[in-house]
């Protein structure tokens, strides 16, 4: 798990990664845990008191884990530590595959739960901003200056020039401009979003070249 969480702190501590980023990396790094362990969820109450019922697996919050993926994830570490649970009793061997099982789920709710960006004071910043293209194209200029340049504009001037940062304005005018006139455009921003597809990359990879500042 350490091979996915530390690349992932390191690039989170890059001085001019902006809090748009800050989230879809989190976000990402969480489905990413979910996958290579098989943690499923998150589940609503109802469905989560009917996953403990089915036994065989660790339930916590939200989400639950089957003790045979556990098992799998474990297996794949190296011989040493399949060699190790084999030479426990049923009895620890249980209560060893619970606690990772526990542990990997509080690893990926504390990773959903992180506000994205801190102020001085260490207490989180306001709420991530809307950040894909079809989504800033319904904030107008004036409020997407307040919520997102304004707010972000002291680590804004640690990496970028004055003449930069009043480009981010510019560019989100000239967005909407684009897709008030622009039809395909319009029409792919619209889609996108009717489809529910929420990959940062694929949507922005719409106006590739364009808006750079973005």
């Amino acid at each position: 798990m350490t091979d996915i969480i530390n690349p992932i702190i390191t690039q989170l501590q890059a001085p001019n990664l902006l809090v748009s980023k800050q989230a879809v990396i989190l976000v990402q790094l969480s489905v990413d845990i979910c996958g290579m362990i098989g943690i499923e969820g998150p589940f609503t109450s109802e469905e989560i008191n009917q996953k403990a019922l089915e036994g065989f697996q660790c339930v916590n919050g939200r989400w639950a884990i089957n003790y045979a993926r556990i098992m799998v994830f474990l297996e794949s570490t190296g011989m040493h530590y399949r060699h190790l649970l084999n030479s426990l009793c049923d009895e620890l061997h249980q209560k060893v595959i619970h606690s990772i099982g526990e542990l990997a789920i509080g690893v990926v709710e504390g990773i959903i739960n992180i506000q994205a960006e801190r102020d001085s004071k260490n207490e989180p910043d306001d709420v991530i901003p809307d950040v894909l293209p079809h989504e800033i194209i319904k904030i107008s200029t004036a409020e997407y200056g307040k919520r997102v340049v304004d707010a972000h504009l002291p680590q804004l001037r640690l990496t970028w020039s004055e003449h930069e940062i009043a480009e981010i304005e510019n560019q989100h005018k000239a967005l909407c401009n684009a897709y008030r006139n622009e039809s395909a455009l319009r029409t792919a921003l619209d889609a996108y979003e009717r489809d529910g597809n929420m990959s940062f990359e694929t949507a922005w990879a719409i106006v590739e070249g364009r808006f750079d500042i973005l």
